[in-house]
């Protein structure tokens, strides 16, 4: 993956979220050169925020489709 920019489409939850996976693996390697470790971060904090994002709007989707925006999914 190329990697997310802020001018793209934003990705979905799934693309951002396994861009990120790929992204940690890169920081936890040995012997990667300081500016590439900033950019690498960079974009794991961008990933981070559009999954959050995602979350976010999936959580008041539901809300909102359920009766008084509390639902308890545990007692079904």
């Amino acid at each position: 993956m190329e990697g997310i920019s802020k001018d793209k489409a934003k990705p979905s939850f799934e693309e951002a979220y396994a861009e990120l996976q790929g992204v940690l693996k890169e920081l936890g390697g040995q012997g990667v050169p300081l500016d590439e470790l900033v950019e690498k971060y960079a974009r794991a904090k961008r990933c981070l925020e559009i999954c959050r994002e995602r979350l976010s709007e999936a959580e008041m989707r539901v809300k909102i489709l359920s009766e008084n925006g509390e639902e308890d999914f545990s007692k079904q």
